[in-house]
């Protein structure tokens, strides 16, 4: 699981800019938060509109940059590896 978030949080040296940082901080949050959506594999409706609602509020972005910062969550998030197949797999090998 450390390894999962080392990846979500993963913030090249070679970045100094501010905006850097600070957009590699807003794509790790909706990742997490895509996760969390996807938890009970199913999504709703409401469930997106709800995610796009909270990044909306809480980072104050415009329609097109929510759009591709939502984009750029989900492709992320369908990178992670699979935390309950991972448990899964460790425990039939017990």
């Amino acid at each position: 699981m450390i390894k999962i978030l080392q990846k979500i949080l993963t913030i090249e040296s070679t970045q100094s800019d501010g905006l850097d940082l600070e957009h590699s901080l807003r794509v790790a949050t909706a990742v997490l938060l895509v996760e969390v959506m996807r938890a009970d594999f199913t999504v709703q409706a409401e469930e997106k509109a709800r995610l796009r609602q909270l990044l909306k509020q809480q980072f104050s972005l415009p329609a097109d940059q929510l759009d591709a910062l939502l984009a750029e969550a989900e492709t992320g998030a369908d990178r992670l590896v699979s935390i309950p197949a991972c448990s899964t797999s460790t425990a039939t090998m017990q």
